[in-house]
């Protein structure tokens, strides 16, 4: 879910560092601290994404090991492993199908398939403006400033392969990333210029260079209302998921709540995770978002009342009083 739990007793336990991002503004934070081309690597490093799959499987060989084991156990084991593989490559399979479909039908509107697709170009901007942040020596200083002009006309050579995407929520948010570099490359070329922070903030970005990030309300307003993150959509596993174990995300946070616990959800999004705990008996339950669309949604879906609120709030800046939830 992409909803968090907290629980006093153990501090804030995030369940997804992405959600923090959201709400508290997560890699911009960075940047905000460190300024200049510095900041660009917190950046990118912060955003930039992994690898989504594993190799699973046997081949033939192993296939053929497999039969002659003389341990009917050890046989048995193997053949189970394998399945729980193939499984979870399946599994995986279908989740990659799922973000290419909404690569796909990116044309217009933002989803997690949009800032998805900005993986290898973010990569590519982290390795370039890197080479122009070793360079911070003050002897130093015009070689950074000849490697800062090279690395700018490589920025061409990338705006010209993202015309392809021209256009599109892909091709905007790629635009944005590249005269968000060349603008910091030529600030620190002046040198001069003093670091602003009111030009880092999440409006300014999105007003100067057309960037729209997970912190920002525009994002998951423009993503909700076009229906992006589909009826619930849920970032790790959805409450009555299993798992290859059989256990789902309420079978581990059950055992943590009293019955008339005071429950706050943060960052709760379209996820029906506070509507499935309210029905067990969970109550009462605040589920706040800094998206207003989806809030009124989730009203509109589920129902307002003193045991199940929906608050459009920025989890960063809440305005409950302290210690007015148990979890």
């Amino acid at each position: 879910s992409r909803a968090w739990v907290r629980v006093d007793m153990a501090g804030k336990s995030s369940k997804k560092k992405e959600k923090a991002d959201r709400n508290s503004g997560g890699p911009w934070f960075a940047l905000k601290a460190a300024g200049g081309v510095a900041a660009f690597v917190a950046l990118l490093a912060a955003v930039g994404a992994g690898q989504w799959f594993k190799k699973a499987g046997k081949d033939a060989a192993e296939l053929e090991h497999l039969k002659l084991l003389g341990n009917k156990a050890e046989l048995q084991n193997k053949l189970q492993t394998m399945m729980q593989e193939m499984q979870s490559v399946e599994d995986k399979r279908r989740e990659a199908e799922k973000e290419k479909a909404a690569v796909e039908a990116a044309g217009s509107g933002l989803g997690p398939g949009v800032m998805a697709a900005q993986a290898k170009l973010i990569s590519r901007l982290l390795e370039l403006v890197q080479q122009v942040d070793a360079l911070k020596n003050e002897g130093q200083r015009e070689e950074r400033v000849a490697v800062s002009r090279r690395v700018e006309e490589e920025l061409v050579e990338l705006e010209a392969e993202s015309q392809q995407q021209a256009g599109t929520a892909i091709g905007k948010q790629q635009a944005g990333l590249i005269a968000l570099v060349r603008s910091a490359l030529r600030q620190d070329r002046d040198g001069d210029a003093p670091f602003d922070e009111a030009e880092w903030t999440d409006e300014a970005l999105r007003q100067k260079h057309g960037l729209v990030t997970y912190a920002s309300p525009a994002y998951w307003d423009d993503a909700y209302n076009g229906g992006r993150y589909g009826g619930s959509f849920d970032w790790y596993g959805a409450w009555e998921e299993q798992d290859l174990n059989g256990k789902a995300l309420k079978d581990v946070v059950r055992p943590l709540l009293a019955p008339d616990a005071r429950i706050l959800i943060l960052g709760c999004g379209n996820s029906n995770m506070s509507a499935l705990m309210h029905k067990e008996g969970h109550k009462p339950i605040v589920s706040v978002d800094i998206s207003e669309a989806v809030i009124e949604q989730m009203k509109e879906r589920h129902g307002q009342s003193d045991t199940l609120d929906w608050r459009a709030m920025d989890a960063a800046a809440m305005d409950f009083p302290d210690a007015a939830f148990d979890v």
